[in-house]
């Protein structure tokens, strides 16, 4: 599980190439059959990184951690549109 705690040391250690008007981001959720889980990240956001063996607990802890991140950024948001885009391949006989 991710911690807060984790986040803040990446965020911590890396240099953010957004700039303070973004109102938009996209995380793509992938399925990893390995270990069955739902795993978030998003290019516009470095950092976020999460994963949950529940696709609707997963969009809730990514609508948390991404006001979260903007913040320990420094990053003045009011509102911040997330597109959702999910990647799962399967495999059938």
């Amino acid at each position: 599980m991710v911690t807060f705690a984790f986040l803040r040391s990446i965020v911590a250690n890396r240099k953010i190439w957004y700039n303070n008007s973004m109102s938009e981001i996209t995380v793509v959720f992938s399925w990893d059959d390995e270990s069955s889980v739902w795993i978030a990240e998003s290019q516009e956001l470095p950092g976020l990184i999460l994963e949950s063996g529940s696709f609707d607990a997963l969009v809730e802890r990514v609508k948390i951690a991404i006001p979260e991140l903007l913040e320990l950024d420094g990053v003045e948001h009011t509102q911040t549109k997330i597109h959702f885009k999910a990647e799962r391949l399967a495999v059938v006989a």
